[in-house]
């Protein structure tokens, strides 16, 4: 169960960057991701609706992370292993999602996920 609960916790950076375009992670909002999601991938309200409450537990894990990572001083965990946990949440909130959406709805979702990918290494790059 942990174990997929940091699943979900991971996913949610890449979902919730999406909605960003700064460097730093503001607090996690539902609503302005599901709105770029909606945008992005034109969603029907039927896929909105569907979307939301794994957008809302992503969210709400997100913040639980974020908040003990702060209460140890961020040294439980180092960067490769948050790195591997991100990838593996990703995945996790990826699949969920793509399993909601159409087949040009996924090859667009799929260009979302590159270019989330690309500024995750760009941060990475800017931070060596």
């Amino acid at each position: 169960m942990k174990k997929i609960l940091i699943i979900i916790i991971l996913a949610a950076f890449s979902i919730l960057a999406y909605a960003q375009d700064t460097q730093v992670m503001t607090k996690p909002n539902t609503n302005q991701t599901l709105q770029h999601l909606t945008e992005r991938l034109n969603l029907t309200l039927e896929q909105q609706n569907d979307i939301k409450p794994i957008l809302d537990v992503q969210v709400k894990l997100l913040e639980e992370h974020q908040a003990n990572r702060q209460k140890n001083d961020n040294s439980i965990l180092d960067d490769k292993i948050d790195a591997r946990i991100n990838s593996i949440l990703d995945d996790k909130i990826d699949a969920r999602i793509n399993s909601i959406l159409t087949e040009e709805q996924q090859i667009e979702y799929k260009k979302m996920q590159k270019e989330m990918r690309l500024k995750k290494l760009n941060i990475a790059k800017k931070k060596q």
